[in-house]
């Protein structure tokens, strides 16, 4: 009995260290569909498009320096807990609740990474508009909302002044109904393109915050230390808080 524990427990601790690594696939004239393994990888149909997934590999957790320390958990935002918490949360939905998310996926299309529109399902919609709340700090939804007239992001600017450090201060207005998440890069050169994979949240506005503020400590808190040259990207992008949607980003860039 001992031995089958123990192995059970090695087991476990093995898969927690194993991720799954997976790519969309878009098939063409020849190729309209591909489904099985092929070669180590395990090709999938959805209603979002094709996924091609590889076995899964141990990922480590220090390759190119990206150990998470402590002091990274205590600032980074817990993505992966708020998936958890509303996954499990949509066990706890009434039937009568489930059905109003069911019945308003059609409203609420999605694009695939090709930027193919499909219908999501309820879980989906539920999912994408719960997460959404959860990060910018506002209570989940239990029903469906009705389908939002978004606004895009106002533009704000951002004052950079280098002493020998840059320090920021931003001046703008966040709509009412509306959170906005402010995004950073660490310093950059000019002509390298912004991704989604060097932007980091540093702060979530509401409607009530007063400008100009700076956004110096929060900047610091995420990378580290205040930059002393090259250039930095800023991004808002607004969630309205009664139906978990985002819209329309802005971005400026700001040379130190």
């Amino acid at each position: 009995m001992k031995k089958h524990l123990h192995a059970h427990l090695m087991i476990a601790a093995i898969m927690h260290g194993f991720q799954d690594q997976r790519a969309s696939v878009k098939y063409g004239a020849i190729v309209s569909e591909l489904k099985g393994k092929l070669g180590g990888q395990v090709f999938k149909g959805g209603a979002s498009g094709g996924v091609m997934m590889t076995k899964n590999q141990l990922t480590g957790a220090t390759s190119n320096g990206s150990k998470l320390t402590k002091a990274d958990a205590g600032r980074v935002v817990n993505a992966q807990k708020n998936i958890g918490n509303n996954a499990s949360a949509w066990k706890d939905l009434t039937t009568e609740q489930r059905a109003t998310w069911i019945a308003a996926a059609p409203n609420f299309p999605f694009k695939n990474k090709f930027g193919e529109t499909y219908t999501p399902s309820g879980y989906q919609l539920y999912m994408s508009v719960n997460t959404n709340l959860s990060l910018v700090g506002v209570a989940t939804l239990t029903d469906a909302p009705e389908v939002p007239v978004l606004e895009s992001c106002p533009a704000f600017t951002v004052v950079s002044s280098t002493s020998p450090t840059a320090t920021f201060y931003m001046a703008g207005t966040i709509p009412a109904g509306y959170k906005m998440t402010m995004y950073a890069t660490a310093p950059m050169s000019a002509g390298r393109a912004v991704t989604k994979g060097n932007k980091k949240a540093i702060l979530v506005f509401d409607e009530t915050q007063t400008f100009p503020v700076s956004l110096d400590t929060a900047y610091s808190k995420i990378f580290g230390t205040l930059p002393s040259a090259g250039t930095v990207w800023f991004e808002g992008k607004l969630t309205k808080a009664d139906a978990g949607r985002t819209s329309q980003a802005y971005q400026i860039q700001v040379s130190v």
